[in-house]
């Protein structure tokens, strides 16, 4: 019995994940980011990247995080920021400051996902104002100037600008790993390509768990591209996709 509620647990999650990504591909194809009218209030308390010092330590892990896992994957972040791993010494979120965007435009302009990023909204407004400063975020000026050099291109849009975020944080850290949380294929792909580490909601624990001291101690590879496949299984237990009631 257990194990099927596990599954259909696991099921409907895959439901909103897909939902939630259908929404978010039509949103970042068909939306230009000129016209992305959003509203930053929320965001006065934003920590500035070039103040990430004062709270990072020896063997954390930085989870750049991407919109669609605020939108469908809420309570498990808020879940795994309390969880004890023996092999890191903290877990942070980094907001990218598109995702800001994407979050203040969608709660006012998209009936079935405005609830679900009004949460999002508020659970990133009390993470901000905690002291413990477990959540960071992006500039708005470190996210123009990708924006600004990508002046002459036609192609590029939200996706981009977040792996942008996640390179870029990846290359200004000793003893820590930046990972890409994203459980959009595409994003994956294009941070496979540019060897960026990067887990979904279903490879998120395993990684975590495979990582070793060692590991984290040192600068990932600029080879390594993604889950390291010969310590980690890609399968999680039943019991690690269920969101706590």
């Amino acid at each position: 019995m257990a194990t099927n509620i596990s599954v259909e647990v696991s099921m409907d999650i895959d439901q909103v994940e897909q939902r939630v990504l259908d929404e978010l591909t039509t949103l970042r194809h068909t939306t230009c980011i000129e016209d992305m009218d959003y509203e930053v209030s929320f965001t006065e308390t934003l920590l500035s990247s070039s103040n990430l010092s004062v709270v990072m330590q020896t063997n954390s892990l930085i989870l750049v995080i991407d919109t669609n896992v605020l939108l469908s994957n809420l309570r498990f972040l808020m879940e795994l920021r309390t969880m004890l791993f023996p092999n890191i010494s903290k877990i942070l979120f980094l907001i990218p400051w598109v995702v800001l965007q994407e979050l203040d435009y969608i709660k006012s302009s998209n009936p079935s996902l405005n609830k679900s990023a009004r949460e999002a909204i508020n659970f990133l407004h009390r993470e901000f104002k905690d002291s413990s400063k477990n959540i960071l975020g992006q500039t708005m000026d470190a996210d123009l100037s990708f924006v600004q050099r990508q002046a002459n291109r036609t192609s590029f849009n939200n996706d981009d600008r977040i792996l942008y975020c996640c390179l870029e944080e990846k290359k200004k850290w000793e003893g820590v790993i930046v990972v890409m949380f994203t459980n959009d294929k595409n994003l994956v792909t294009k941070c496979n390509v540019n060897s960026a580490p990067v887990v979904t909601r279903k490879t998120i624990l395993p990684f975590i768990r495979g990582l070793t001291t060692s590991t984290v101690s040192t600068q990932v590879p600029d080879s390594y591209p993604g889950l390291p496949t010969s310590t980690v299984s890609t399968q999680v237990p039943d019991s690690s996709l269920e969101l706590p009631t």
